[in-house]
């Protein structure tokens, strides 16, 4: 404002719009520079990334700025015939806005710890004596581009001097994590991208009028543009401070006071529109005219309607900013892009029927409607997150709880059983059982095809016919996700019931490393897994720790979850059928079995380790039944141990009752479904009476309890499992 106030007063009117177009440009380049960070960084209370992360971040991003606006200034020369004074207007700009940019780093860290003052106080300096050396270098020496560089070197050393002592007092010593300033990269480009559009959003009317209108048109229309400056500046006082705490609120699961806090800041600035009119009306178009040293008494309405578009873009800055506060800044995308795409299509068509009037009404309309979407994503974002999140952030397996029984819910009702597994399967034949039991009427969609394929296509055939319809309830066992084009038509119709024995997102990320976290397949099966949760009444889930971490993982409530243990199938395992190893002298010393499909959440390598360590142990005798890879193990070195390919279910009964210690597991210790999950082979073994090794960790703890039948060992450490297994052996 400053700047256009001496350049119309002590120089020539057209630098007064290169000056204009300038500041439009640099502060276009600033949102590169910037990368749209500083909201997203004061927003991370929890931390998530380093202040190196940040910092290395910002070295880049300033390097593209740096970058971006050289080819601006290039495209700027070569189609729009930029004078030579202007395109070096342009560049000294950005080169100061670079300077704010890198600045900019260290006072986002201040606001995260609660110090805005300090960031606020060393950014007024430096920019007010950056002002004031411009006014008195133009008016002494009466060139525009002396001026800048003499100021911007000025500016550059007071950055660095102005911010040394905030930056020893305050800074982290910490060791970044390996990819960490690349994964902060990576989830902060929706932000730039949208924080880019913003920037060109709000300065949209100058970029249509810089080609299209005189220098002269310029400036006038510059001088009222000064309005949306003010609005937006005083919106952002307000802003700023209560940022960090709405922060807060959310990480609190206040939800209520964020959603109040919204709706008060855009009253006030509503407010601020409706007295800065009357302001204008009265006394403000002569005052700016006065100031300006030219007449504005030919742009009453347009000077009200850029009041009025500075409220709309104050509004749409604050909903903008809340988005980041959600995480969810992926909606940006489709509507950033439609209002840019919009304004730089048909903008110059008003400006051409209906000069500057009809320009800032099509301007008016189009944030307006830019405005209500987003104020209708901001409050459906916060009343959802409200209720997938607990009021402490924080979902402990303590928490998961039921409502209702799952036999409460299916008691006296027509219920359909689906699933794609085969029906002798383990699981389904225990839901089966509980179903018919407590049901009025039982009907099932399962099939026994031994191709796994073939299941699925009879099983969604069936679900596009009409059998569904006249049930009350409809329980989807094993893998609901391969019928989840359904699950949304039949929740809004029935209750429904899904058994999320298996999060397909968890197994192949996390479990198996098929994926890395962040690639598009996991992101499509993390999708998958969390519109499945949603779209049901209950999510049976096989332990408190795994319901936690999906009600966690996936924004869903805990009260959605339901534990159903697994349980062995008697009629197989039971321990009256076998001959147990206390029963006969074929085989002396102790014998200890272990079963699995190796799968690398059991931590067969531990098991194997401690194999090895006892080797020699000619009074321990150990039985591995599955697949072991012959390629990594060599029989020859286990040389108390007998391996089996694999056995039948009596076959494999008959071995575990001849055993006098079984290995449950999980032992595997960084996989954390490990420690989320109860092995299988546990059930089988408590059917049996056998005693057990089982890993230490919370879901085994959930249903056993240290005994002389249930044992625990740390998770991954081989040496302790040897100790246990050979403590055992000399108890016998």
């Amino acid at each position: 404002m400053l700047f256009m106030l001496v350049l119309t007063r002590f120089g020539e009117i057209e630098a007064a719009s290169y000056i204009a177009i300038g500041f439009a440009a640099a502060n276009l380049a600033m949102t590169v520079g910037k990368f749209g960070v500083r909201n997203f960084q004061v927003t991370d209370v929890s931390e998530k990334y380093c202040f190196r992360a940040y910092k290395n971040m910002r070295y880049i991003t300033v390097a593209g700025m740096l970058a971006f606006s050289l080819v601006y200034c290039a495209f700027n020369v070569i189609y729009r015939q930029y004078v030579p004074m202007k395109t070096a207007t342009v560049a000294l700009l950005c080169i100061y806005k670079a300077i704010e940019s890198m600045e900019d780093v260290w006072h986002g860290r201040l606001q995260q710890l609660g110090r805005l003052d300090i960031s606020a106080k060393i950014w007024a300096t430096r920019n007010i004596l950056f002002i004031v050396e411009f006014v008195v270098c133009y008016i002494c020496l009466g060139d525009l581009i002396q001026s800048l560089v003499i100021s911007i070197v000025t500016t550059l050393i007071l950055c660095i001097f102005l911010n040394r002592m905030p930056r020893r007092e305050y800074r982290i010593q910490e060791t970044e994590n390996a990819g960490m300033t690349k994964a902060l990269l990576i989830e902060c480009i929706p932000v730039a991208y949208a924080t880019f559009l913003l920037m060109y959003i709000s300065n949209a009317p100058k970029y249509i009028i810089d080609s299209a209108v005189s220098d002269q048109e310029q400036t006038y229309f510059n001088i009222l543009f000064m309005v949306i400056y003010v609005v937006t500046l005083l919106s952002n006082f307000m802003f700023n401070p209560v940022l960090n705490r709405m922060a807060h609120w959310r990480e609190r699961g206040e939800y209520r006071k964020l959603q109040h806090r919204v709706l008060r800041l855009i009253a006030m600035v509503a407010g601020i529109v409706i007295l800065g009119t009357i302001f204008a009306e009265v006394i403000g178009r002569r005052l700016l005219g006065w100031i300006y040293g030219v007449s504005l008494e030919n742009y009453r309405v347009e000077l009200d309607l850029m009041m009025v578009a500075g409220g709309l873009i104050a509004i749409l800055n604050l909903l903008y900013m809340i988005i980041i506060l959600l995480r969810r800044q992926a909606i940006f995308y489709v509507l950033f892009t439609a209002v840019s795409l919009i304004l730089l299509s048909s903008g110059k068509y008003f400006l051409r029927l209906y000069e500057l009037k009809g320009l800032c009404c099509f301007y008016i309309a189009i944030l307006f409607a830019a405005d209500i979407v987003m104020f209708f994503c901001v409050i459906r974002l916060i009343r959802k997150e409200s209720r997938y999140k607990q009021k402490d952030g924080e979902v402990s397996a303590e928490t998961v709880h039921e409502e209702k029984k799952l036999c409460d819910i299916v008691a006296g009702k027509k219920v359909l059983f689906i699933s794609t597994k085969n029906r002798d399967y383990i699981r389904n034949l225990q839901e089966i059982r509980i179903l018919k039991e407590n049901a009025a009427d039982f009907e099932e969609i399962v099939f026994s095809d031994r191709s796994y394929p073939k299941r699925v296509l009879k099983v969604w055939r069936c679900c596009l016919g009409r059998t569904w319809k006249q049930a009350d309830v409809i329980f989807v066992g094993f893998a609901p996700q391969l019928v989840f084009p359904f699950l949304k038509k039949w929740n809004r119709r029935k209750t429904v019931v899904i058994d999320f024995f298996i999060s397909m997102y968890d197994t192949c990320v996390n479990d198996r490393s098929y994926f890395k976290s962040k690639s598009i397949p996991a992101r499509f099966l993390h999708r998958i897994d969390r519109n499945v949760l949603r779209n049901c009444r209950r999510a049976i889930v096989d332990t408190a720790a795994d319901g936690a971490y999906f009600s966690e993982e996936f924004q869903v409530t805990a009260d959605k979850m339901e534990v159903l243990y697994l349980e062995a199938d008697t009629g197989i395992y039971d321990k009256d059928k076998y001959v147990s190893g206390s029963e006969t002298d074929a085989e002396d010393g102790l014998t200890v079995l272990y079963f699995g499909s190796i799968l690398p959440l059991q931590g067969v390598e531990v098991i194997l380790e401690a194999q090895k360590i006892l080797k020699e142990r000619d009074d321990i005798r150990f039985l591995m039944i599955g697949p072991v890879d012959e390629k990594t193990v060599r029989k020859e070195d286990y040389p108390n141990t007998t391996f089996y390919e694999w056995l039948s279910q009596p076959e494999l009964a008959a071995q575990i009752a001849r055993a006098d210690l079984c290995l449950a597991g999980h032992f595997h210790p960084t996989i954390e479904k490990a420690r989320r999950t109860i092995p299988g082979k546990a059930y089988i073994y408590e059917a049996m009476e056998k005693k057990m090794i089982l890993g230490d960790n919370p879901a085994n703890r959930e249903l056993y309890v240290e005994d002389d039948r249930h044992l625990f060992v740390k998770m991954g450490d081989a040496e302790a499992l040897a100790d246990l297994i050979s403590a055992v052996s000399g108890d016998r």
